[in-house]
């Protein structure tokens, strides 16, 4: 938890000044880095995911109103302390089954290079 690692840089450097925990203050450099980079990249393909998808059911059952709600809905959730963290979860948790996929793919494709040749 990210929270939790800014939180503990800092209680160290205000509950002991001049201590120099290295490993703990690289950490918190190299996640802030990768926050600042990753971060609305995924934050951009959710929502968007998240607005095709309304947009999608909406367009299904032809209720405006329905859409309409469902956009109001997401934008009271964007405005919540803390809603950043489902929707990063939710496209972390996206690219991993892509990866998953894409890896079970590749062990297939190895298996089936490694079947022996029935003509030899």
């Amino acid at each position: 938890n990210r929270e939790y690692l800014f939180n503990l840089a800092n209680a160290m450097r205000e509950l002991f000044p001049g201590e120099k925990d290295r490993h703990l203050f690289e950490l918190e450099s190299e996640v802030k880095q990768l926050i600042e980079e990753y971060e609305p990249k995924l934050l951009e393909k959710a929502l968007k995911n998240e607005i095709v998808e309304i947009i999608e059911t909406g367009n299904t059952d032809g209720d405006v109103r329905e859409t309409v709600r469902d956009v109001e809905h997401l934008y009271e959730v964007c405005t919540q302390p803390g809603w950043r963290e489902d929707f990063l979860v939710k496209e972390l948790d996206s690219l991993k089954q892509l990866l998953d996929s894409l890896q079970s793919k590749k062990s297939i494709s190895t298996q089936i290079e490694n079947v022996p040749d029935i003509d030899s």
